[in-house]
Parts: C-alpha cells; sequence; structure tokens
C-alpha cells in the first residue's frame, strides 16, 4: 500500500472517532438521568449564590420520581430548604384616608409588567429591591426594602395620594406661613425616622453577621481554614455568602442612619413668641463638639 493510501485511511480513521465521541456526547446530554443530575448541581450553585427564585426553578427539573429516588430525594430537599428561607412581603395600598385601595399594580426592580395587589404574599430573592406601584387617578409611588433570607410575610403599607389634613378646632387660630417654614420639625421628625431605619439596618446586619460567624466556625468536620468534609465546605461557603450580605446591610444601614442625623441637624431653627417672651432653640456642629444653644 503506498504512502498516500495509508494517509488518507488514517485521516478516514481520525474522523470515525471524532463523529463517535460527538455521536456519545450528544446522546449523553439527552440522558434523562445527565440532565436531572445537572438540574441538582445548578440548582446547588444557584443557592450558594442567594438566587433562591432561580434555584426553585431548576430544582423543580430534578425533584420528580423519575430522576430516581437519590436525585430526587436530593432535590427536593433542597427545595423545603429554598422555600422556608426565600422572603416573601405583603403590601398594604391604602388611600389619602387610610381606607384599602384596589388595582394597584407593582413593578419590582425596574420590571415592565406590573401585578395587581391582591393581599397575597410575593416572593423574592433576599437583598435590596426597588418597587413602583401605580393605580388610576394617583401618582406613582416608589419604595425601596431591604428582604431579609427567612422573613415571611412582611408587611409593607404604600399610601397613594396625599395625607387629609385634619380640621382644626373651633377657636383654634390656623398655624401662620412664616410659622410653619421656620420650625422644622417635618424635617426633624424625617431624620430620626430615616437614623432609627438605619440603625435598625445595621442591628440586622449585626446579627446575620454573627450568624455568619457562628456557622463558619462551627461548619462540620473543619479546623481553621482546612475542611475534610464536603459538607463543612458547602456550610462554609455558605456562611461566607451570608456574611457578605450581612457587611452591605451593615454599611447600607450606616449610610442611612448619617443621612437621618444630617436631616435632624439641618432643620430649620425654631423661632416664636408666647405670652411675651420670646425664645429659640439653635442647633450646631463645631469641631469636635455638638453645640446647643437658646435664647429666652
Amino acid at each position: 500500500m503506498s504512502r498516500s493510501w495509508s494517509r488518507a485511511l488514517g485521516f478516514s480513521l481520525a474522523g470515525v472517532l471524532a463523529l463517535g465521541a460527538v455521536a456519545r456526547g450528544a446522546r449523553a446530554a439527552d440522558d434523562p438521568m445527565v440532565q436531572c443530575i445537572a438540574a441538582s448541581d445548578k440548582g446547588l450553585d444557584l443557592r450558594k449564590q442567594g438566587k433562591l427564585l432561580e434555584a426553585r426553578r431548576v430544582l423543580a427539573t430534578c425533584a420528580p420520581a423519575t430522576c430516581g429516588a437519590d436525585i430526587s430525594g436530593a432535590c427536593q430537599k433542597r427545595l423545603t430548604e429554598i422555600n422556608a428561607r426565600l422572603p416573601t412581603i405583603v403590601f398594604l395600598p391604602k388611600d389619602s384616608a387610610g381606607h384599602d385601595l384596589a388595582g394597584v399594580k407593582m413593578y419590582a426592580d425596574g420590571a415592565t409588567t406590573g401585578e395587581i395587589l391582591d393581599g397575597r404574599p410575593a416572593a423574592f430573592n433576599p437583598g435590596l429591591h426597588a418597587f413602583k406601584f401605580e393605580v388610576a387617578g394617583q401618582p406613582s409611588i416608589e419604595q425601596s426594602f431591604v428582604l431579609v433570607e427567612g422573613t415571611k410575610d412582611r408587611q409593607e403599607r404604600v399610601a397613594m395620594g396625599g395625607a387629609v389634613a385634619a380640621a382644626p378646632a373651633p377657636g383654634t387660630p390656623a398655624p401662620s406661613p412664616a410659622m410653619e417654614a421656620t420650625t422644622g420639625n417635618g424635617q426633624r421628625l424625617a431624620g430620626v425616622v430615616v437614623a432609627a431605619t438605619g440603625v435598625v439596618a445595621m442591628g440586622i446586619g449585626g446579627v446575620l453577621g454573627l450568624s455568619a460567624k457562628s456557622s463558619y466556625d462551627g461548619a462540620p468536620g473543619c479546623e481553621g481554614t482546612v475542611c475534610q468534609t464536603q459538607q463543612g465546605l458547602d456550610a462554609r461557603n455558605s456562611a461566607r455568602s451570608t456574611g457578605n450580605f450581612a457587611t452591605g446591610i451593615l454599611i447600607a444601614g450606616a449610610v442611612v442612619a448619617v443621612g437621618g442625623g444630617v436631616l435632624w441637624l439641618t432643620a430649620p431653627r425654631a423661632s416664636r413668641t408666647e405670652g411675651g417672651t420670646a425664645y429659640d432653640w439653635r442647633l450646631g456642629v463645631a469641631p469636635a463638639a455638638l453645640v446647643l444653644g437658646g435664647r429666652f
């Protein structure tokens, strides 16, 4: 046999082998058991990333009994854990008089399709989410909330439309616009509310951080920085993700708390006359000192 014929025969055999390998790979990808195993692994990865909704959708494909007892049992267990940790929130839309309001649409995280609020809880991944609420005849409302993993049926009031002003009592003089503009009570109240929200967020972040550290230190089969078991490694990875999330909440809470303090400190001073005596209070910030002064 000539050298050219030998070379041609070698190329032909190599091509046949390559085509056979491709065919075997395609058949493996179409194998239902291979797909079940891939779904189980992907669901676990998404769970570690905090993408609970996505993990739930993937794990639902390997939970049926057709995936075999072992794989199906593992996927069902992970689905139960995810459903227990998935945070849910219930929005309570109210009109300007405080009555329940129907027909309000909720848009989450920039979505272009809204959902009608009907009193049922909505599930979201843990973390910060931005919401927009719309109803006919009223301006839209935008609010953001940090949803904590494991928190179920959190209730948040959504006030649509302006608040109704209370009628003054008979014989009570109406406050002058100048008085309302100079007291700054509204801004101080807003500052207190914002600062309190920040402190609460810092508290939540601290609790989550301590829990993550406890889980990290108590991971089974782990000593120091070395883990001898996959279970311990998974536990530490989960604790590390929770710790990072807790750090984000702490930082956000600190920023919000500082913003509330700035609102309170920069509110206009009060100045009025009562019983013939004029008095006012002033609060200011000096280098390394907080100054409180008054005039009587």
